[in-house]
């Protein structure tokens, strides 16, 4: 009888993941309410299979959802299933981990579309420490936590502490990803859409915009980031040669 229950537990957790791989494909084909059911699908087994026991998998599975439900804009049901696997991971673990960042980071987007700025902020911040703690700054982890912590500076309009995030932001990014990579652009972008385009910055916010030009350029990148910059930079065109 030992063996069957164990047998019946493999196959169950086999066929459990199985419809969660299944949730998370289909999220990536955009089909969001077939990847809902395949999640659901999933919890059900594992729920008949004596309850949904805490694990890092589980947790996992349950951050899945976040895409689908924002992506619909079901914010409080993504924020739910959130809390579940930050305090699932929080038992789990008594030292601070990268699930938990990770956790903390879309709890915080959450809160950014809900326009609760403040609670998002502190969330990055959580994010930002135990990344810091864990990896250090000369990754891509680190440095897209300093990159929320500056969005959310930013839609509270302290665009100085933004800039500063953003700068620092970029360093992490320049140092995973080397010079020439899109996300690097991408982080220029960031930082130089909270500069103030003055004497003092001018020259340095030109310097920025054309590396992040070219790097777009060598790319091939024609998105919406690349004309942004391209903007960016016909608006300085008068302004550098005020001051130039």
């Amino acid at each position: 009888e030992a063996m069957d229950g164990g047998l019946k537990m493999s196959l169950d957790d086999m066929i459990s993941t199985n419809r969660n791989n299944a949730a998370i494909t289909l999220r990536r084909l955009g089909r969001m309410q077939e990847a809902d059911k395949a999640q659901e699908e999933a919890l059900a087994i594992r729920a008949r299979a004596g309850g949904v026991k805490d694990s890092d998998q589980a947790a996992a599975a349950l951050r899945v959802y976040e895409e689908s439900f924002l992506a619909q804009g079901r914010i409080e049901e993504a924020k739910v299933k959130l809390e579940e696997g930050l305090a699932m991971i929080r038992r789990l673990h008594a030292e601070k981990t990268e699930s938990e960042g990770t956790f903390l980071i879309s709890l915080g987007y959450c809160d950014n579309y809900s326009g609760k700025y403040e609670d998002a902020l502190t969330k990055h911040k959580r994010a930002l420490h135990i990344f810091k703690k864990l990896r250090g700054t000369d990754c891509k982890e680190t440095g897209q936590a300093y990159e929320n912590v500056g969005v959310s500076l930013q839609n509270l309009e302290r665009e100085e502490e933004a800039c500063e995030n953003f700068a620092k932001a970029l360093k992490s990014k320049r140092a995973a990803f080397g010079g020439d990579d899109v996300r690097v652009a991408d982080a220029i972008l960031s930082m130089t859409q909270v500069m103030n385009p003055g004497p003092e910055d001018m020259m340095k916010m030109w310097d920025l915009l054309d590396e992040a030009h070219g790097i777009y350029t060598r790319a091939g990148n024609r998105g919406e980031n690349a004309m942004r910059v391209q903007e960016l930079r016909q608006h300085l065109v008068p302004l550098r040669a005020l001051f130039g």
